[in-house]
């Protein structure tokens, strides 16, 4: 049945879920599909994929078989009315947590570069969409107005979060992009709460696509294909507007192949440096913080948050937005573990965790 919910066959069948099996070979899709569907019993006949499964997974089999032939035993047995034999209690192997790299995203992956004015043509977009929605006439430096002082806004409201998350322990969550374009929509004449609600996903993931011109970083298909080639995920961990933007921008830079998965601000809802968004990424990555590279550019957001979760190996690289002073003085803390320029300085430390 592969990687399909159990539930539009049983409805086709006219069986209800927990009369039924799903047999399959993975546990995050097909173990954890069947027990969301509450099927009567979760079969595994055991594949490659079987004991490694992309992330850690609570969920486990009634079952597991070498091949199909127990599965069917099990069937014979049911549909001839006998009980049947004890199940095999072969349990699905716990495979060892592993080295990851966990990297962000702009400043580090992403270098702001001069370039075309990306931010004018979209505005120019959206206020033609506007005018044929609404018949609004909205001129482009009316909406970059309105974005710019949404954005400060946000920036303040952040600051208060984060304030808030030092002294009370308070989560850092994100704004959402309904709240952020509806907060532009506060700027403008005309009730366009509406339409800017309806298309907030959208205009996120263009926005974060042309708010910055950005170029890849030297040397960073070749860092991130050689952590790829030895079997070390990496996990992309990013304060953003989009996500999608993000990924976007990966697969420009042709880096997608080598990227095990996006955990971004946008999509959990938590902003670095709240723990919960470091952990999630682990958690993906089935990874031993002991064995773990974080790579970013702010000592704070990436390096301070890394280390709270007891991250081993906390990457600096210069050429961000922060100031080498900052850097320096992240290193001389122990905040920060290293702090590199050139990222053929980090090829010693990814031979190191794999080994």
């Amino acid at each position: 049945m592969g990687s399909r919910s159990p539930l539009p066959p049983a409805k086709a069948l006219g069986v209800s879920p927990e009369r039924a099996w799903y047999v399959g070979d993975t546990q995050d899709r097909d173990v954890a599909a069947g027990r969301r569907a509450g099927v009567g019993a979760v079969l595994i006949t055991r594949s490659k994929h079987t004991d490694n499964p992309p992330f850690a997974v609570t969920h486990r089999p009634d079952a597991v078989f070498d091949d199909p032939r127990g599965v069917l035993e099990l069937l014979t047995q049911v549909v001839a009315g006998r009980s049947p034999t004890a199940l095999p209690a072969s349990p699905v192997v716990e495979v060892p947590r592993g080295p990851a790299v966990l990297i962000d995203h702009g400043g580090v992956i992403s270098q702001t570069a001069p370039g075309t004015d990306g931010l004018t043509s979209f505005l120019a977009d959206l206020a033609l969409q506007l005018r044929r929605a609404r018949r609004d006439d909205h001129s482009i430096e009316e909406l970059r107005d309105a974005l710019a002082r949404a954005r400060a806004a946000f920036k303040t409201w952040k600051e208060a979060r984060l304030t808030a998350h030092r002294e009370a322990g308070e989560p850092l969550r994100e704004v959402t992009h309904r709240e952020f374009w509806e907060a532009v929509a506060d700027q403008l004449d005309g009730g366009l709460h509406s339409w800017f609600r309806a298309e907030a996903d959208d205009l996120a993931a263009r926005y974060g696509n042309v708010k910055s011109d950005r170029t890849c970083r030297p040397g960073m298909g070749e860092l991130l294909r050689g952590f790829a080639e030895e079997g070390t995920p990496v996990v992309v961990v990013s304060n953003t507007v989009s996500g999608r933007a993000v990924r976007d921008s990966c697969a420009r830079y042709g880096l997608a192949p080598y990227i095990s998965a996006y955990v971004c601000s946008d999509e959990m809802g938590l902003r670095k440096p709240e723990p919960g968004i470091f952990l999630e990424a682990l958690t993906i990555a089935h990874a031993d913080p002991a064995r773990t590279i974080f790579i970013g550019d702010k000592p704070r957001n990436d390096a301070a948050g890394a280390l709270a979760v007891g991250i081993a190996h906390r990457v600096l690289l210069t050429g961000g937005s922060t100031p080498a002073s900052e850097l320096e003085a992240a290193l001389a803390d122990g905040t920060a573990t290293q702090v590199v320029t050139d990222l053929h300085d980090l090829h010693p430390l990814r031979e190191a965790i794999a080994s």
